[in-house]
């Protein structure tokens, strides 16, 4: 049970850096920042649902052991590291909302240079930590859902990116991958 306070503990770093953050370099409004967290991090706690309800939603895969809890917290706080380093690259050209901000600039370096939506993969990561120590099959079918709304997502900012830098973002979109770095 401790290792499930852990990725939990890991969550709540996030979204304390994720609301900073958002007061400190955003351009977009409170109520865009906290829809936008909402969105983002609240709805990966989804995958804890099942540790307040039980029933058919808490169906284990597997027992939990040492291995898979200390991978599950390595991959969670490796996931939280990259969104929050993603966040920090990034500075006042993120927003919650899929627009190009004044003064925009393409950022292909830090976490941009290993894949080109590091937060998503970040968090990603992070679900996926949370996943292996919780040992759920509902949290594991939650993942795949995220897997396919962010890659629907990053399309629908990819193609904003490409309008505003059509020929920095073709090249940098040529040699880094999506969402998964060296892989997708």
């Amino acid at each position: 049970m401790e290792y499930i306070f852990i990725t939990l503990g890991l969550w709540l770093a996030l979204i304390l850096f994720w609301l900073v953050a958002g007061q400190v370099d955003s351009k977009s409004t409170l109520q865009s920042e906290t829809f936008s967290f909402v969105k983002l991090i609240g709805s990966s706690l989804i995958v804890y649902l099942p540790l307040f309800f039980g029933g058919s939603f808490s169906v284990k895969l597997y027992e939990n052991n040492s291995l898979l809890n200390a991978a599950g917290i390595f991959f969670a706080a490796t996931g939280v590291y990259f969104a929050i380093w993603a966040r920090v690259a990034l500075g006042t050209n993120w927003s919650g909302k899929v627009m190009v901000q004044k003064e925009h600039s393409l950022v292909m370096a830090g976490p941009y240079s290993l894949v080109r939506h590091p937060i998503y993969f970040g968090g990603l990561l992070a679900i996926l930590g949370s996943c292996l120590v919780l040992g759920q099959v509902f949290g594991f079918i939650c993942l795949i859902f995220f897997v396919f709304g962010l890659a629907v997502k990053s399309r629908q900012e990819e193609a904003v990116l490409q309008k505003q830098f059509p020929n920095q973002y073709l090249s940098y979109s040529r040699t880094v991958k999506m969402l998964i770095p060296y892989v997708y």
